[in-house]
């Protein structure tokens, strides 16, 4: 025989609905937090194999660099993604790169002319105001996060975490945000 349902039985329900959307909702917002509470550094002297992220697309001679035959050069929605050896670039119908991307740990990023290959190097230059966030579980992979809020730009400088050389950043992610 079923009982109707209590007040008390509806106001269980309720909390436990409220608890699993705020546990959506913190998920789903985590990046937007960490850019929030994470103090600012000037991002705008990083390049990519000597390309800004504020460049156009239309102002660079990229037809001497190889491509990397591993990957097709590819366009979802208004986003164009270009792979080259050792980086890639996306960028937008307008031609303004919105990331910058080295595929491997040969791919250079620089700032202001010196060359990033550590982690304590990256910290030297661009200070000790970062996040570090889980990259990829399965491989062990972790990332260094640094937010510039006056350009808008995200730096994630990705290196191994477990049973690997620590430190040593193995590729690095430029972006909009």
């Amino acid at each position: 025989m079923n009982r109707p349902k209590t007040g008390r039985g509806l106001k269980r329900i309720a909390v436990a609905a409220a608890l699993v959307a705020l546990v959506i909702l913190a998920f789903l917002l985590k990046n937007q937090v960490a850019a929030m509470v994470t103090d600012s550094t000037d991002l705008s002297s990083l390049t990519v194999s000597g390309i800004r992220l504020d460049q156009n697309m239309a102002e660079l001679d990229l037809s001497r660099t190889p491509k990397d035959p591993s990957f097709t050069d590819k366009k979802t929605g208004d986003t164009e993604y270009r792979y080259y050896k050792d980086f890639s670039i996306a960028y937008n119908r307008s031609g303004e790169i919105i990331i910058l991307r080295t595929m491997s740990p040969d791919g250079v990023v620089s700032a202001g002319g010196v060359t990033l290959q550590t982690l304590e190097e990256a910290a030297g230059i661009l200070g000790k105001h970062y996040t570090v966030r889980m990259y990829d579980y399965d491989q062990g992979l972790r990332a260094r996060v640094y937010y510039d809020k006056k350009s808008r730009i995200k730096a994630s400088f990705v290196y191994p975490h477990k049973f690997r050389k620590e430190g040593v950043i193995i590729w690095a992610i430029l972006e909009r945000y």
